[in-house]
């Protein structure tokens, strides 16, 4: 599965490189655009996307089929943007402000261009009727986490603010050459914000995410590489000094992405330990359970994939009720939901609680710990019922995270 999946993210990130440096004014790629490629594939968030989200190269793609192809149309912009809402939830916003600005733009023949848009939203329309004919409502869980009573445009604006940190001098080489085209751009950079606007806003009022690397800005960062590079094309070369200066941006670009390399090495090597660890613990868990267990868990994916347990996702991803209890808001986002008390009630044989059974009897640093980013151990620590029917697993005599229901599981592995 590993090898399948890096196959895939280096076919995603190389179209997206080629069209980076597809040809330009003059029918070649050109240096800009050959270095603006290389300094997409060089940006540290790689370190880690590559090895766990699909779905951000799959947007990024799709995006910029639909950029490079705005004003060209054919099979393929319509293609990318029928697909593109169905990646990731997140990419909503943004494609309602994209079909707007089509509709806008070729408001002259609004009924071509409505009809095309009508016939590029039936993918979309029919996982709408699909979610409410088997689920019986529009929106999943994950909605309900990130959206459901939850606004934190603090966080979210300081989320934005950070992952533009790392993109500050191609971000800046960007507004450099709006400035530069004596108001040439000004339209174009009117309708880039006002198709923008709304999806940072979204991402901002969710605050932001809980992964590193910012998922909800990277796929952005194809479409803006060939939109300089666009712009470059056009820059006369009679402008020594105007290119001094864009060299030197490219440059401090490629030099931020390896200094975010070379800060996340330990970084990604310790992210790589914990997931073979959950594996292990997942292993453990499948020889040791009965075949009927059923195991509460707040890290669903590998836990839950490799122990081949039902499980009950106590933050909600996967669980309707739980996604739908009022979010704590203090929390980071996706996990400012769980209902311990509801967890207890079902009577799950194995519990996962990262704190030790000697921390459990400190009620006050409990309720404190509950306040906190990633509050939900000590949350679920502070039910009685946990204290009470819960005793801490022990592997090879060493207490590891999970506990076992009293008179039940065994807790002894």
């Amino acid at each position: 599965m590993g090898l399948w999946l890096w196959i895939l993210h280096a076919l995603l990130q190389g179209a997206i490189a080629l069209l980076i440096a597809g040809s330009g004014s003059k029918g070649r790629p050109g240096y800009p655009r050959l270095l603006l490629a290389l300094i997409y594939l060089s940006l540290p968030h790689h370190a880690y996307f590559s090895e766990s989200a699909l779905s951000v190269y799959a947007q990024g793609l799709a995006l910029l089929i639909v950029v490079t192809r705005w004003k060209r149309g054919g099979p393929l912009f319509w293609i990318a943007l029928a697909l593109y809402p169905l990646v990731h939830g997140v990419c909503l916003p943004l494609w309602l402000a994209l079909v707007s600005a089509r509709l806008w733009l070729g408001r002259e023949r609004w009924r071509v261009e409505g009809l095309r848009i009508a016939t590029a939203a039936t993918p979309l329309a029919a996982y709408v009727l699909f979610r409410l004919a088997y689920y019986g409502e529009l929106f999943p869980n994950t909605f309900h986490l990130r959206s459901g009573g939850t606004l934190a445009l603090g966080p979210g604006l300081l989320y934005l603010g950070e992952a533009a940190l790392w993109l500050a001098p191609l971000l800046g080489l960007g507004v450099l050459l709006i400035l530069r085209s004596r108001g040439t751009a000004a339209r174009p950079a009117a309708i880039v914000v006002a198709v923008l606007g709304p999806y940072l806003l979204y991402v901002a009022t969710l605050g932001g995410d809980s992964h590193p690397w910012y998922r909800f800005v990277l796929p952005l960062v194809p479409a803006l590489a060939w939109a300089i590079g666009r712009s470059l094309d056009n820059l006369p070369r009679s402008r020594p000094r105007a290119w001094v200066v864009a060299g030197a941006l490219l440059a401090c670009q490629l030099g931020v992405g390896v200094y975010g390399y070379a800060g996340w090495h330990m970084q990604g090597r310790a992210n790589r330990a914990w997931l073979a660890q959950r594996v292990s613990l997942a292993y453990a868990l499948d020889a040791h359970a009965r075949p009927d267990d059923v195991v509460a868990l707040f890290s669903l994916g590998h836990l839950s994939y490799f122990s081949h347990r039902r499980v009950i996702d106590m933050l909600g991803r996967a669980d309707h009720a739980i996604a739908r209890t009022p979010p704590k808001s203090w929390r980071k986002p996706a996990h400012q939901k769980d209902d311990p008390a509801g967890v207890m009630a079902r009577m799950p044989a194995f519990v996962q609680c990262r704190l030790r059974s000697s921390q459990l009897h400190n009620l006050d640093s409990l309720e404190r710990q509950a306040q906190s980013f990633y509050g939900y151990d000590a949350n679920l620590a502070l039910d009685r019922s946990f204290r009470r029917d819960y005793v801490q697993v022990k592997l090879d005599g060493h207490e590891i995270e999970f506990y076992a229901r009293r008179g039940g599981a065994a807790a002894s592995w």
